[in-house]
């Protein structure tokens, strides 16, 4: 796949390109040596991964326990180990993966992630799989039945119901063109941080714009020059500093627009 299951004290997850781990704060492991254990086929390590290497925020301390997992039935074990061992865990999707695309109903240029899906793969806390039908779903903008099902685990697979398309690649190098010329690709970003109001007829990011927000640091965090609502870490960011200039930035577009945005970005407590 890959994925990863740590075990922290809070963790911030981010959606699109999603699933990747944002920020993280713990203390649990400072001081400690690392150790490892293996149980099933399986190594945990104990205090020497930080989700700051697996984040594209590039933030996030120490966790407890890491495992890295390549297959549906060593994911399993890993949540059946946690399960059985009372050890609360988030489990990390590589960015850009299927399961976040699917989680937070991902779309971009008049298409979403809904339309083509026949049915979804997901494990269940209790390491059990399950598949479910898109009869059985329901989605909306940047959401998705499985952001309220309590038992969730992961997204493991999915199955799309595709049409061939003679300009598919076409479209595809276009859209890429313009995200070089309109995004921070280079910069350790999440995405877009806020979704776009969906009762008026402007971008989150131009109202963060005109608000006289672009190139506003708090700490090691900043937002973009280039696009307003993706906000970089440059260098050094805490996870403080992301959330206090999240929470920044949406006082003063309320303040100056009467405008609240909402988070595209998504908090999770382990499990």
């Amino acid at each position: 796949m890959p994925f990863s299951i740590t075990h922290n004290a809070h963790v911030l997850l981010q959606p699109v390109r999603n699933t990747s781990p944002l920020v993280c704060s713990h203390t649990n492991c400072f001081n400690k040596k690392e150790q490892t254990q293996n149980w099933n086929g399986l190594k945990f390590i104990r205090c020497n991964k930080l989700l700051k290497d697996l984040s594209t925020w590039g933030i996030g301390g120490p966790c407890n326990y890491f495992v890295q997992v390549f297959d549906q039935s060593q994911l399993v074990s890993a949540i059946r180990y946690c399960h059985e061992h009372s050890v609360r865990y988030v489990v990390i999707g590589i960015p850009g993966t299927v399961g976040g695309a699917v989680y937070m109903n991902a779309g971009a240029n008049g298409q979403e992630t809904a339309g083509v899906i026949d049915s979804v793969d997901i494990v269940t806390l209790g390491g059990k799989l399950q598949r479910v039908s898109r009869n059985d779903l329901k989605f909306g903008y940047r959401s998705s039945s499985f952001q309220d099902m309590k038992d969730l685990a992961a997204i493991v697979a999915v199955t799309f119901q595709l049409q061939e398309s003679t300009s598919a690649r076409r479209k595809q190098r276009g859209y890429l063109e313009r995200r070089r010329m309109t995004q921070p690709l280079g910069e350790r970003t999440a995405g877009s941080v806020f979704r776009n109001p969906s009762d008026k007829e402007v971008a989150a990011a131009e109202l963060i714009e005109r608000a006289g927000l672009k190139g506003f640091r708090v700490g090691g965090a900043m937002v973009s020059n280039i696009h307003a609502n993706f906000f970089v870490n440059t260098g050094g960011s805490t996870s403080r500093d992301m959330l206090n200039l999240i929470a920044f930035v949406k006082e003063k577009v309320d303040q100056k627009f009467g405008v609240q945005l909402k988070e595209e970005v998504q908090y999770f407590h382990p499990q």
